[in-house]
């Protein structure tokens, strides 16, 4: 947890404006789903709370990454997702 609590430091410095690049990654798998999304969720909570602008990464997890977000991330929070699909980076804003 040390490097959690120097992370949430850094987040509140006013010159950090975001927090991202975080999400879900199955590609490789060198963590086991349910540690990716317990982390991934604990993420979005700081940064919904200290009010940052997300930008998510999702790779071959679009469903996990999209329903966390829905029961995590207010609909009014700024959002950007980065999604790959074989070698192919798609943007939504």
């Amino acid at each position: 947890m040390q490097v959690e609590t120097q992370i949430l430091e850094a987040m509140k410095h006013p010159r950090c404006v975001g927090w991202g690049e975080i999400g879900l990654d199955y590609h490789y798998m060198n963590s086991p789903a349910d540690i990716q999304q317990e982390v991934f969720r604990r993420q979005l909570k700081h940064a919904v709370r200290l009010g940052k602008p997300l930008t998510i990464h999702t790779r071959e997890a679009d469903d996990d990454v999209e329903r966390i977000l829905k029961e995590e991330v207010p609909q009014d929070h700024k959002v950007s997702i980065w999604q790959v699909i074989v070698g192919v980076l798609l943007i939504f804003w």
